[in-house]
């Protein structure tokens, strides 16, 4: 057989025989077709609530196409890498973030909530123009304790995406929480400026400490006693 007919025999294998081969074997155009493959795999258990399932296809799939080198002398443009590294990359944030629901986890940087985080960040680098990207994260902020990192996230996906309902509503909810703490934490500093005026008189009724006279000559000054 001649190397262009076995070259067509490859591309004619099914995504099922090709996700069952090792990636050293695969040509750059067959390891885009496992990726995407995996990543409607993940969608599948997505929308059957099996979270968990998902991330690992998403990053069973994402290992295909995570590499620039693995492509640069092929026939697969690495617009097309992007493309579906991206939507690898946005789905593993998705599948995070309902994964820590599933779990019941306290949300950290070390589980879930941090994945979600990461995963949205690197998929935004490379296309930051993602609406749902952009929310995704912003709700793995919320969730990691960062209400104003979420609150500029929530903004840019409102931004992208005006007519998206529950964008806007998750952005207003951080508006007001984000607005709350900084009255909050406006009074708490009037307060404890008037405090320190209070206590002013009775600072300054103390006596001088004494002065201790050390000359220039002395280590003190000199600098050999610094820690």
């Amino acid at each position: 057989m001649a190397d262009s007919d076995t070259e067509l025999a490859k591309d004619e294998e099914s995504d099922e025989a090709l996700d069952a081969r090792p990636k050293w074997e695969l040509t750059p155009r067959q390891q885009l077709r496992v990726a995407q493959f995996r990543r409607l795999k993940g969608n599948a258990q997505l929308r059957e609530k099996r979270p968990q399932e998902a991330f690992t296809f998403y990053k069973n799939a994402l290992f295909m196409v995570e590499f620039d080198e693995d492509f640069e002398e092929a026939d697969v443009a690495l617009e097309e890498v992007h493309a579906e590294r991206v939507k690898c990359l946005a789905n593993l944030a998705a599948a995070a973030l309902s994964a820590l629901a599933e779990t019941g986890d306290n949300p950290s940087e070390d589980n879930f909530a941090g994945k979600a985080k990461r995963y949205s960040q690197r998929a935004l680098k490379l296309n930051p123009a993602d609406a749902r990207v952009w929310f995704r994260r912003g709700r793995a902020e919320l969730l990691l304790g960062d209400p104003d990192a979420a609150l500029r996230s929530f903004a840019e996906a409102n931004r992208l995406s005006p007519q998206d309902p529950e964008v806007r509503r998750c952005l207003q909810e951080v508006q007001a929480t984000v607005q709350s703490a900084r009255t909050a934490q406006r009074q708490v500093e009037r307060t404890m400026a008037k405090a320190a005026v209070a206590e002013a008189p009775k600072a300054a009724a103390k006596p001088a400490a004494p002065r201790l006279g050390f000359s220039p000559k002395d280590k003190f000054l000199r600098g050999q006693w610094l820690h």
